[in-house]
């Protein structure tokens, strides 16, 4: 896997997974991360924000504040174990998910604002003490009820035992976040059973001297652009994901030259074809990793050929229309007329070609050029994502239909899935995955 400097950059929109609280149950245990080299990953957000000039690439972290929190009761240095759940939080909490942030962050500085740390797990020879919790139950919801104070404490407000400070259960603690300091809270509920957040404490100077920071991006670096149900505007890059049966011509996107052509099969904007794209990373990430079945605990039971399985390219394309004038053609919602035009596009129940996309004869341009609006959900009505918070959000594809077309565009970046550190943890246990229909 490339470093974390090294593939950050490219997530320009990623893992609008929404962040989401339900009562799912029996989500996979949780596997300790706590190996030399491994790395953690934290977001600095809100009110941290004034602090995030202490965390130096070549340090360690700095000190943690003494106040309560799931597995300490003063202080812990939290993290996360995968980076998809640090972007995730950090959007949240900087509501990159609502249509309207001021509604739900009164503090206008923390709108949209937030780092990524990446940091690296060397223990040494100092022998931390860890203490793990592979899932919720009883003990898990005992002890995060024990380092919280209770109501009616004088700190039960300001999170604040008073005092002096004792020592947690253990310099490392692993284990599920907790939601609402009860049971553990669960991601992805609308693929069963979910997933715990799994959140690592550091809990003393000693475990603290097990980390070294070794990467720190702000949002802004990232290009996290918050979508909207209404269409995003047109955008200078537009990305594809290249998976299953297009792996084997995957060789043909070479950066530094305009995409392939395209192959003459009906799709949602054009009867012979077209280069389609999304308008955010973060969108053909999600369809990267559906596709390739990174959100089912067993893949193979929903993709019959092995070699499709956690397989993927992400592809960064530079828009420049130049002086060619491409046409265009723009639908922002999934009205009466949208779902003619997609139902128009397709082969009806008779054709010859309504198995294989085809309508044959000599191919007809599309409509435009470039056309842009809502992808289809199953050539009906649009796709909806992040359905959960209603009114969620349409996958905002970019069709590119001919030639003319696909000269606007360039190859700029081009990554595997496997550089993006996205594994599955285990066979048995799916990835983080980001609410797909």
């Amino acid at each position: 896997m490339k470093s974390f400097s090294s593939y950050i950059l490219l997530f320009a929109l990623y893992f609008t997974s929404l962040f989401y609280t339900t009562y799912a149950t029996n989500p996979p245990d949780l596997r300790s991360v706590l190996r030399k080299g491994e790395k953690v990953y934290r977001t600095v957000t809100r009110g941290e924000l004034a602090n995030e000039a202490n965390y130096v690439v070549g340090q360690k972290p700095p000190e943690f504040f003494p106040i309560a929190g799931d597995f300490a009761k003063y202080g812990a240095f939290y993290t996360f174990a995968t980076l998809q759940e640090a972007l995730e939080w950090g959007m949240h909490m900087s509501g990159f998910y609502y249509k309207k942030p001021s509604d739900h962050i009164k503090n206008p500085a923390y709108i949209h604002n937030f780092y990524l740390i990446e940091l690296t797990y060397d223990p040494k020879d100092l022998n931390p003490t860890t203490k793990f919790f592979a899932k919720g139950g009883h003990e898990y919801t005992e002890f995060i009820k024990s380092n919280y104070p209770p109501p009616g404490h004088p700190g039960s407000m300001s999170m604040e035992w008073g005092g002096e400070p004792q020592p947690a259960a253990a310099d490392i603690i692993e284990g599920p976040m907790s939601n609402s300091r009860k049971e553990p809270h669960i991601r992805n509920p609308d693929v069963p059973p979910g997933l715990y957040n799994h959140q690592i404490a550091f809990t003393s100077k000693k475990a603290m001297d097990c980390l070294t920071v070794t990467g720190k991006f702000h949002s802004d670096m990232l290009e996290i652009r918050p979508a909207t149900p209404d269409g995003p505007s047109s955008c200078a890059k537009v990305y594809r994901t290249i998976t299953r049966g297009e792996l084997a011509y995957q060789d043909r996107y070479v950066v530094g030259n305009k995409p392939p052509p395209f192959f003459p099969i009906a799709g949602d904007f054009a009867k012979y074809g077209a280069l389609y794209t999304f308008a955010t990373l973060q969108e053909a990430l999600e369809w990267g990793m559906h596709t390739s079945g990174f959100y089912y605990k067993k893949p193979s039971d929903h993709i019959k050929d092995p070699s499709y399985i956690h397989n993927f390219y992400l592809v960064e394309m530079r828009y420049d229309p130049k002086d060619l004038k491409p046409t265009k053609k723009f639908f922002a919602n999934g009205g009466t007329e949208y779902k003619n035009f997609i139902k128009s596009n397709y082969p009806p129940a008779g054709h010859p070609g309504s198995f294989t996309m085809e309508w044959g004869g000599d191919p007809q341009p599309a409509v435009a050029d470039i056309i842009e609006g809502p992808m289809s959900n199953s050539r009906k009505e649009a796709h909806i994502r992040n359905f959960e918070v209603p009114p969620g959000l349409y996958n905002h594809q970019v069709a590119f239909t001919s030639e003319k077309a696909l000269t606007c565009l360039t190859v700029i970046a081009k990554l595997h899935s496997d550089e993006l550190g996205i594994k599955p943890e285990s066979p048995d246990q799916a990835a983080s995955c980001c609410n797909t229909q």
